[in-house]
């Protein structure tokens, strides 16, 4: 994947080597910045540091902050944001960037006294973006506000300068943009999207000049963790048509054919000890309608250690009881299994409880 994405992208320059790489990481699933609150401790005046250049730190002070330990559901950000460099404090303008909710500092880089700085906000399931600010170190004007929430939504990676040209370089979860450092001006995109190689039949990312949405098969894939296992590919064969259905989040459409054939891959990823991975599987499941699945489901509850089942949409147990009430209200299960799946979660009173609210909302 690092390979085709650095050979399309070669005209542009060879810092891309090391933004692309970035890139390749999948932005989602490796931003997580580092907060330094802690369960039970008021989530106001919590300090990071990040490093902006070879030599010097900044401070970042958050307030007006929501959840940041992930010790509730929902998401992670702050209204207000500050940043210190030596004993230089001001406030950041993120009201016109992240007006909604607030955000989070993702990463910050410093060329020729501005200040690059990327936020995010902290999703229940993965991180979200609310784009980039460049500021002026000494006179702290916002200089430039670009892709924040309802507008791009980009979460940045990295931003780096070309040595030759001058201009900066920002790696997002949606390709590259190339800024002229001086005027601020985007002076060229280049995008990026997930598809099938016909060779290797694995997930792969590839360029273009126009902004490509995923095809929802590659998405699918991904989140179950066959996007370098060419079995997903091969199990889809004439059925693969990725204008044919439509995923997000778990939610999909598609043909009886197509679900037939994904059966098995689906039934191995909801028996994976990857706990993200189970839980996409745990909000597919309900799609397939099948003996098969209903038993598997029943199965993947019936394993888990009673202490560990958090009732909580994070969790995958949360979908796997959502998914064995629709199968119970089908009538997939024998009475026997329905008996011994009563007294299982009669031991965690709340998951019992959670099951009989299920029950009644499907």
């Amino acid at each position: 994947m690092i390979e085709i994405l650095i050979s399309t992208a070669r005209s542009l320059d060879k810092t891309l080597d090391s933004i692309s790489t970035s890139f390749s990481l999948k932005a989602g699933s490796i931003i997580n910045p580092r907060l330094e609150s802690r369960r039970g401790l008021p989530a106001n005046g919590v300090v990071n540091e990040f490093l902006i250049n070879d030599k010097m730190h900044i401070n970042v002070e958050y307030l007006k902050c929501q959840n940041l330990d992930q010790s509730q559901e929902g998401g992670s950000f702050c209204k207000e944001i500050f940043i210190k460099i030596k004993n230089d404090k001001f406030k950041l303008q993120i009201i016109n960037l992240c007006p909604e909710y607030g955000c989070l500092i993702v990463t910050v880089k410093e060329f020729d006294n501005q200040i690059w700085i990327a936020f995010g906000s902290g999703g229940e399931y993965d991180w979200r973006g609310d784009g980039f600010q460049v500021y002026d170190k000494n006179s702290h004007k916002l200089l430039l506000s670009y892709g924040g929430q309802g507008v791009e939504s980009l979460l940045v990676n990295d931003f780096v300068k070309n040595s030759n040209s001058g201009n900066i370089f920002v790696s997002t979860n949606r390709g590259i943009r190339e800024f002229d450092s001086e005027k601020l001006q985007l002076k060229s995109s280049m995008f990026f999207y997930y598809d099938f190689s016909p060779l290797s039949g694995n997930v792969e990312l590839f360029s273009s000049n126009t902004d490509e949405p995923d095809r929802p098969f590659t998405i699918m894939a991904n989140d179950l963790g066959f996007g370098k296992d060419k079995r997903f590919y091969e199990a889809l064969g004439s059925n693969f048509k990725q204008d044919k259905i439509t995923y997000s989040n778990g939610s999909v459409v598609m043909s009886k054919k197509q679900l037939s054939s994904l059966e098995p891959l689906v039934i191995e990823a909801l028996k994976s000890k990857d706990e993200r991975i189970k839980r996409y599987a745990s909000y597919l499941v309900a799609n397939f309608k099948t003996k098969n699945i209903a038993n598997s489901v029943y199965d993947v509850i019936m394993s888990y250690p009673a202490a560990e089942l958090r009732i909580s949409t994070s969790d995958a147990t949360y979908w796997l009881i959502e998914s064995y009430a629709k199968f119970y209200k089908s009538s997939f299960y024998s009475s026997e299994q329905i008996l011994k799946m009563n007294n299982f979660l009669s031991n965690p009173f709340v998951a019992k409880s959670y099951l009989d609210a299920a029950l009644k909302r499907h």
